[in-house]
């Protein structure tokens, strides 16, 4: 879902996927070392597009770009979705 959680550390930032990282989580999904731990889907900039549309419209999920703070560096990806709030988890 679209949302403006940021979280910061020393090192890293973790920030709200944007459209503008689609380019990058195609680069991601198209390196053949990185892919085998990803869900499969197309691979292209339009795909991964209409994607972030459809997940932006999801409540519930929560997916993040995670960054360098020296640099801003894209380092990876990371989503939280399933939040059970009784069971105070989710997963990732």
């Amino acid at each position: 879902m679209k949302h403006n959680i940021t979280l910061n550390s020393l090192t890293f930032k973790l920030r709200p996927i944007d459209n503008a990282d689609a380019e990058f989580v195609v680069g991601l999904r198209s390196d053949d070392q990185l892919n085998r731990f990803l869900h499969a889907t197309p691979i292209s900039i339009s795909s991964q597009l209409d994607w972030l549309t459809s997940y932006y419209k999801r409540e519930g999920d929560w997916y993040f770009v995670i960054e360098r703070q020296a640099d801003g560096e894209l380092e990876g990806l990371v989503s939280l979705y399933d939040f059970d709030v009784a069971e105070r988890n989710a997963e990732w």
